[in-house]
């Protein structure tokens, strides 16, 4: 009686090769050399050129199926999305080269251009301090003249209480419009008798700066909401006659000592120094990350409509 053969060869083959190609379920699985993730609908099916959503993330795959990260353009919008280190769509947060991106996953060039903007004229200015032998500034970086966008100031170390800014350096205010920072207001560092600050409207809350200068006058500038330069509102001054006697001035009207005094006295306690919680005293490496602050989420729907 004939038994029936079993062709053993032909098992033993099938056998290795499921040993050496394992079956993949849709997911991702690296590449047969180990080097890159690979996303797949079927064990023949990897995902080529397209997006993947994973978990509630955003994964690219390139035409060779290989996962990407860092910048890629989107073949279809022309968009640039930065993706992370584990593959990602990164969204609200810095990139690996320094930019940031927002909501969409895409730079926002506008808040890009502000801090790099800033960063310059912040250098600038610690080159002077450092020449007088001066290490550290007080700078705010936020919403001077509220239209919601950063603005920057910067002020020198009080030399009587380095616990408060002293003199203003500088004001920048950031132009939406033509997309720059605006120099709205700078002085030497070395500026003499001179006193610079910011202060703030009582009742509007609207930014005015005060310069106090040598002949103990002051003059007191407005910023209207979303302006980016200084109007003059008072001149008080005073100089002296050909008869050499005092001449006490608001702009050019001519005051009595008194009735001057009293008019100075009106405009300050007209403003309050609000602006100085504000501001952060640091060192110009300390300052980069003062300017290097992720946007909150009104603010990036701003900058990202620019």
């Amino acid at each position: 009686m004939k038994k029936n053969r079993i062709a053993l060869p032909g098992l033993i083959l099938c056998a290795v090769l499921a040993f050496s190609f394992p079956a993949r379920a849709e997911g991702w699985a690296l590449s047969d050399d180990g080097k890159y993730w690979m996303y797949f609908y079927s064990p023949a099916e990897p995902a080529e050129d397209e997006w993947i959503e994973s978990d509630g993330k955003e994964y690219y795959v390139d035409s060779s199926g290989h996962m990407k990260t860092g910048w890629v353009t989107d073949k279809n919008s022309g968009e640039r999305y930065y993706l992370g280190s584990d593959g990602a769509k990164v969204y609200n947060a810095f990139t690996g080269d320094g930019k940031y991106v927002g909501s969409e996953g895409t730079e926002v060039k506008a808040f890009d251009s502000y801090r790099k903007a800033a960063k310059k004229e912040i250098k600038q200015i610690f080159s002077e301090l450092k020449k007088n032998g001066q290490e550290y500034a007080w700078i705010v970086s936020d919403d001077l003249n509220r239209d919601g966008y950063r603005d920057l100031a910067v002020s020198a170390v009080n030399p009587l209480n380095a616990g408060v800014p002293g003199h203003l350096l500088a004001v920048y205010i950031w132009d939406s419009e033509e997309q720059e920072l605006n120099v709205s207001f700078e002085t030497e560092v070395a500026a003499g008798s001179e006193k610079a600050r910011l202060l703030r409207g009582k009742e509007d809350g609207t930014l005015w700066l005060e310069i106090q200068t040598d002949s103990s006058g002051f003059l007191y500038f407005d910023m209207e909401d979303d302006a980016t330069s200084f109007e003059n509102e008072n001149n008080f001054s005073m100089e002296i006659s050909e008869w050499g006697t005092p001449v006490f001035l608001n702009n050019k009207d001519e005051m009595e000592r008194l009735e001057w005094l009293a008019a100075i006295k009106e405009r300050q306690d007209s403003l309050v120094d609000e602006i100085t919680l504000s501001y952060v005293l640091c060192d110009q490496n300390g300052s980069d990350g003062l300017i290097d602050r992720g946007l909150t989420e009104e603010e990036t729907e701003l900058w990202e409509d620019e």
